[in-house]
């Protein structure tokens, strides 16, 4: 009986709580937001290989062409001045178009026929019909390309940072940042300078396609 009493008053007063004065139904108690799910964790950067000092070279990104083939002027100690056609898919210079300053204009327009190339105008960091954009950075031992979803940037490439004998890292600058027309490759032109045992100075040309399956991103 007791027992009984005790269940009925509980239920008296669970029931005036609940109740308003115009016997209107008592509202939805509040509920707690979803916990997001922790973000993905992100792969190791893909580390390119050691770089060399044995030229200088300063190098221009100028456009794209047919193929995906990226234009560049470049300036060579050794070589010379050219404008070179680089091919992503083969990771290599597939033609190149040594000038002069009497010959650098006719040499050009030629490239861009031949190569359908178009010039590279506001070619963005971002990447074109997307959201993934590239930043650079660097660390004591690396230049690091980063690929940047809303808020979250992550590691994707890291390139070796050149020291001089005493051990003191080498000046470090990303030139250029910029996406292949199509957005399959990412193209990167950045500087390493040292000041011992002599100045020097050099750019470095990087073009990588983007492995969706490494981009940590919802």
């Amino acid at each position: 009986m007791t027992r009984l009493l005790a269940a009925a008053l509980a239920l008296s007063l669970l029931s005036a709580g609940c109740a308003s004065d115009d016997g209107a139904a008592c509202p939805d108690c509040p509920t707690c937001p979803p916990v997001p799910p922790p973000p993905t964790a992100a792969k190791a950067p893909i580390d390119l290989e050691p770089l060399t000092t044995e030229r200088r070279r300063t190098l221009t990104l100028l456009g794209f062409g047919a193929g995906d083939v990226v234009a560049l002027d470049v300036k060579d100690d050794l070589a010379g001045s050219s404008y070179q056609i680089y091919d992503p898919a083969k990771q290599q210079v597939v033609k190149s178009y040594p000038y002069t300053a009497f010959t650098d204009k006719a040499q050009w327009r030629k490239a861009a026929r031949v190569h359908e190339v178009e010039a590279l105008g506001e070619a963005s960091q971002r990447r074109p019909g997307g959201d993934l954009v590239l930043l650079g950075g660097d660390t004591p031992g690396w230049v690091v390309v980063y690929v940047m979803k809303g808020e979250r940037a992550i590691p994707y490439v890291r390139v070796p940072r050149l020291s001089d004998p005493d051990g003191d890292p080498a000046d470090v600058r990303v030139k250029r940042l910029a996406w292949t027309p199509d957005g399959k490759y990412a193209v990167v032109v950045h500087t390493q300078g040292l000041q011992d045992p002599r100045p020097w100075e050099s750019d470095f040309l990087h073009v990588f396609a983007l492995e969706a399956e490494r981009l940590p991103f919802d």
